[in-house]
């Protein structure tokens, strides 16, 4: 059965339905809430289990990067929904774009039950802050070659953790050398399963490597959700692009790293071919419900 689409605003928020087909069994696959906060982060809720990825940040604004409000951060650091009950905070890498450590810190202190899962560096910045002893213990960290899966399970929600590298971003030191400047940038990319339902965040990096999405098993069956940073759309798809349809087989795209303002420009193009299945965030807390 092919995909369908129903749009229903649910005042105050729009609201996007993927209608899918049912599980091998005949049973319809629980539904997930997505929760997009900003820049690269979401919230992810299916079957009781939430899981946020990249999604607890905030501070100075930026015209590169989409920053939540102050009020959205209130409700991150008083846990208050939809920040309420996360099970998982995963980061892929510590930029302050993607990962706060003082929200995310308060939040694991109010939060006990919640864990992060981060990489060695995002733990360092998590531990120059006082209230560090409080939370240690719900730190997980991944420590793994690249190019290396690890596995990460809890109550439910299972992940297969993909070590990998940051997007290159090349720029000239003092002595004339080019160098890239995120080389020595741990970084992550998850792939949960929650309820029955998977989903592909691959934080910061580059649409570039086949490879590297078969050893987390894509490539043979569909998932539900690939959140992805934008692609440009010309005559020839993209390699980018491509990658995601082919390799990772999403049913729904979601974009990442949209500057501000720029979702609901973007949007408009939804109809083109290069957009299909593609859904744009044009501002923070906006939920859709995948059925």
């Amino acid at each position: 059965m092919g995909d369908k689409m129903k749009i229903a605003g649910i005042a105050p928020l729009l609201c996007l339905m993927f209608v899918t087909a049912g599980t091998a069994d005949g049973s319809s696959p629980q539904p997930m809430t997505v929760t997009y906060v900003g820049n690269t982060g979401y919230l992810i809720e299916c079957d009781g289990q939430k899981v946020a990825v990249d999604a607890l940040l905030g501070g100075a604004k930026s015209e590169y990067y989409d920053i939540p409000s102050d009020s959205v951060v209130a409700l991150m650091a008083a846990a208050q929904p939809p920040f309420d009950g996360i099970d998982v905070i995963a980061v892929t890498h510590r930029h302050d774009d993607h990962f706060v450590a003082s929200i995310v810190a308060d939040y694991l202190s109010r939060n006990a039950k919640c864990e992060l899962l981060c990489s060695p560096q995002v733990a360092d910045k998590l531990s120059a802050l006082p209230n560090y002893e409080t939370i240690r213990k719900q730190i997980r960290t991944v420590s793994a070659p690249v190019d290396s899966v690890s596995q990460f399970s809890k109550n439910g929600i299972t992940a297969q953790v993909l070590s990998s590298k940051h997007g290159a971003y090349f720029e000239t030191d003092s002595t004339g050398k080019t160098v890239d400047r995120h080389r020595d940038v741990e970084h992550l990319e998850f792939l949960f399963t929650i309820g029955g339902r998977s989903f592909l965040h691959i934080g910061d990096a580059a649409l570039q490597d086949r490879d590297k999405y078969r050893r987390l098993g894509l490539g043979k069956d569909s998932i539900d959700i690939a959140f992805v940073k934008a692609w440009g759309c010309y005559e020839q798809m993209t390699f980018g692009e491509k990658l995601v349809r082919d390799c990772i087989l999403p049913k729904s795209i979601f974009f990442t790293h949209l500057p501000p303002g720029k979702g609901a420009e973007w949007a408009i193009k939804a109809a083109y071919s290069c957009y299909r299945q593609v859904t744009f965030p044009t501002r923070s807390l906006q939920i859709w419900i995948v059925l």
